[in-house]
């Protein structure tokens, strides 16, 4: 972890750097990292400024591994995105695939523990304070009650067939990004993220398994990391 944060804080002097030569600075700059430097013109780059850049990298490239994985094994879901953003296209709309959100669902991510204030009863047993209390992501991601008996299979279609309450009890298990105190800053960014990119990937590119019958590996640490997504990528042609 520590290698790839200096790696990334390397790329971002260099950018930085090229960005303050004069001659470069005659081009309009339209990136986010122009865009930063532009808001922090005559100041100092401070930390928090790295930070934007960082800011949920873990679980949005979590998710990315997900859907790519997950579409490639399961060709109905697979040929069902791919018409809904053909469609789109063809209708100049935005689509909105639902396949990240059931992405995000599977490779779990951890939530931190927490002190109970006052004491709590939980599930009959009386917790005093100052208990440190946490729960496993994994579990309330495959809940039978929430997310019905395939729990553990790959079905976008779930969160477009689940009723208004049903669909509330699925966002409030959803913990991918944490919850209350502990949630993510980077939440938004990262679905903005993937809202963007996801489409525009699988509108341009094909993306298949090099062996459709090895599965991926998961390592379980602080994030839930996936090994094992090799793909061949392809460029798409499409009619309209």
């Amino acid at each position: 972890m520590s290698n790839s944060f200096e790696l990334m804080s390397a790329f971002l002097k260099r950018q930085v750097k090229r960005y303050e030569n004069e001659e470069f600075n005659t081009i309009p700059l339209q990136d986010m990292l122009g865009r930063f430097k532009l808001v922090k013109d005559g100041k100092p780059l401070m930390s928090d400024d790295l930070v934007l850049n960082h800011t949920g990298s873990n679980i949005f490239a979590i998710s990315l591994r997900s859907v790519f994985y997950n579409l490639c094994r399961n060709k109905q879901a697979h040929d069902k995105l791919l018409a809904e953003i053909d469609e789109a296209d063809r209708n100049g709309l935005l689509s909105n695939p639902v396949s990240f959100a059931e992405a995000q669902r599977l490779p779990r991510t951890t939530i931190g523990a927490t002190g109970a204030q006052g004491g709590a009863d939980i599930g009959g047993a009386w917790l005093p304070e100052g208990t440190i209390v946490g729960m496993n992501p994994w579990v309330s991601a495959r809940d039978r009650s929430v997310y019905a008996p395939d729990h553990d299979d790959f079905r976008p279609e779930r969160w477009l067939e689940a009723s208004d309450m049903q669909l509330r009890l699925m966002d409030r298990n959803d913990l991918s990004f944490g919850a209350g105190a502990r949630n993510c800053l980077g939440k938004d960014i990262s679905i903005l993220e993937m809202s963007k990119l996801i489409p525009e990937l699988y509108r341009h590119f094909d993306f298949e398994l090099t062996d459709p019958t090895t599965e991926w590996e998961l390592h379980d640490y602080w994030f839930v990391k996936q090994t094992g997504l090799i793909c061949k990528v392809k460029r798409r042609e499409r009619s309209r």
